[in-house]
């Protein structure tokens, strides 16, 4: 299953039919957090769960490349950032999505990803 929009630093919504694989980070409720796009979903916070069914209108990411925000780039992708000389307070989510299209192979399909935090002084 391909990402989202493969090889592209741009979020895209649910397409019914179609392979897609992608993050949102919702940092509603979170003070001098910001998600970063592609990651960032301006559209609806992320928001959109109904009986464990996705039926909103959010955008999902996932920038598969080697560039220098992509997953497979040295430095991975750039999710969540703060600059604000204050702590961080709230939490917030990672949203993943991900979709079949009618000629999806069938199987189990995983993701093996890390999350790594860093901080500037």
């Amino acid at each position: 299953i391909t990402a989202a929009t493969p090889g592209s630093t741009t979020a895209v919504a649910k397409t019914v039919g179609s392979e897609q694989f992608g993050m949102c980070v919702d940092v509603t409720g979170t003070t001098n957090l910001s998600a970063q796009a592609p990651y960032n979903d301006t559209v609806a916070n992320c928001h959109g769960i109904v009986d464990g069914a996705y039926v909103g209108s959010s955008v999902f990411g996932f920038d598969d490349t080697n560039g220098t925000n992509g997953t497979n780039g040295a430095n991975g992708s750039f999710l969540l950032g703060s600059t604000a000389a204050n702590p961080v307070t709230g939490s917030g989510s990672l949203v993943f999505f991900g979709n079949v299209a009618p000629t999806t192979e069938y199987g189990t399909y995983q993701s093996n990803l890390q999350l790594v935090a860093t901080s500037t002084y």
